[in-house]
């Protein structure tokens, strides 16, 4: 603590005349008095303050001017007393009391006169948003500042008038009942209480389809209802198609492209608070075929008992697939471009309808396949005796004229020309 010692002196005369064996004798004594203490104090502390005078001169009492601005806790009437400085106050006179004139020390606080805790601006914030703003009003005394703030802590090297942000989570009351201490070490009991009030932030609901299929349109994503500052985001593989402004509760999409996209929503509610971040879904948009084509891999003609193989050519889309072919039934866990086999007994026309993927997304079959079923032959004998005798020979058996690949079978009891043995040499 710093505080200055000060003297303040005041001097007079006073004449003095004798007579001295018939002698007239005058003369002047000069005489003075002082009051020695700090005339810098600080406030709630006990200082010694002091006065003295010449001889004929009686000390009569020590006053203070304003009254309120210390406490003379020694004696009045004491050349030597201590006082105590009192808050509240700025600039007081000490004065000594002497019999023939008064001493004047002027005092002044070298403190702070008071410390008063407000808000500075909006005293309610949105949760997890923002601040508000603490200000200390100090008067008089030498910073930087120190004290403790309740509902938030200890502070330092505050300079009166500085914001003090806080980001309470809930509505918080903050008050200044501690000593508010400057540079120098005086002090004042700062005063004030204030509430910061936090109002919640909402969290937006967000509901809408979050599998859908490429090119698929009408998917509706809506949020709560009757709020304000409704901000929507849709990513760069959809199309806003309805809603979707600052007034809107819902937004409608059209995803055109395939792979992972998103829709989110924020928005402003009725206590005047935003979301602090938006609600996101992830929508999953998968890819659409964009053709699955039915046809015959190989020859469509076929001989009854043998079999074709029909091939659905599929673009686009996750597989496997499922389908059903008209004429042959279901199909399930299909990939694109295998054989699938089929013996009709006669001609067949086999159609395809709608394909369906693994994601479940679809598209309208094509194509179509014509499998042609050729009767098989009934080899005849047109002649031939059926009736012989061991060792006949030239038994002639025929059939239908006209084929190709003939394959004759005689059994064990008979051979045919290019089987008999050549005749034996004579």
């Amino acid at each position: 603590m710093r505080f200055r010692m000060n003297t303040s002196t005041s001097k007079n005369q006073v004449r003095i005349i004798l007579l001295i064996s018939g002698f007239l004798l005058s003369f002047g004594v000069a005489y003075s008095q002082s009051v020695n203490g700090p005339s810098q104090v600080c406030i709630n502390q006990a200082y010694p303050y002091s006065t003295s005078g010449s001889i004929f001169q009686v000390f009569n009492s020590w006053q203070i001017i304003p009254g309120t601005a210390g406490t003379i806790v020694g004696s009045p009437t004491s050349k030597n007393t201590t006082i105590v400085w009192n808050s509240g106050f700025s600039n007081a006179t000490l004065i000594a009391h002497w019999n023939n004139g008064d001493v004047n020390l002027p005092i002044s606080n070298n403190g702070p006169v008071f410390a008063t805790l407000v808000v500075n601006g909006n005293p309610t914030i949105c949760q997890g948003q923002g601040s508000a703003n603490l200000v200390v009003n100090i008067a008089g005394g030498f910073g930087p500042f120190s004290f403790m703030l309740n509902g938030y802590g200890a502070v330092s090297n505050y300079t009166s008038g500085t914001n003090i942000p806080v980001s309470p989570g809930s509505t918080t009351n903050y008050s200044l009942t501690s000593l508010v201490t400057g540079s120098n070490g005086c002090s004042v009991t700062g005063s004030g209480n204030v509430s910061v009030t936090v109002n919640p932030s909402p969290v937006p609901s967000l509901t809408g389809p979050s599998a859908v299929c490429s090119g698929s349109s009408g998917n509706v994503y809506t949020t709560e209802p009757g709020m304000t500052n409704y901000a929507w985001n849709v990513s760069s593989g959809g199309t806003v198609t309805a809603g979707g402004t600052s007034a809107s509760s819902s937004v409608t999409v059209t995803w055109n492209t395939a792979g992972p996209q998103s829709v989110s929503v924020n928005y402003t509610g009725a206590n005047g608070c935003a979301a602090v971040s938006p609600t996101v879904n992830s929508v999953t948009v998968n890819p659409t075929p964009t053709s699955a084509v039915l046809s015959v891999n190989g020859s469509s003609t076929i001989c009854q008992g043998q079999s074709a193989n029909l091939v659905v050519t599929i673009t686009g889309g996750t597989s496997p697939y499922s389908f059903t072919i008209g004429g042959y039934g279901a199909v399930s866990n299909y990939v694109s471009g295998t054989n699938i086999p089929v013996s009709p007994s006669s001609t067949t026309i086999y159609t395809i309808g709608t394909v369906t993927t693994a994601t479940g997304c679809t598209v309208t079959g094509s194509g179509g396949a014509t499998v042609t079923v050729n009767p098989l032959p009934v080899p005849s004998f047109t002649g031939g005796p059926s009736v012989v005798c061991v060792g006949t020979a030239n038994n002639t058996y025929t059939t239908q004229t006209g084929m190709s690949n003939y394959i004759w079978s005689v059994s064990a009891g008979g051979r045919s020309p290019e089987e008999v043995p050549p005749p034996a040499a004579q």
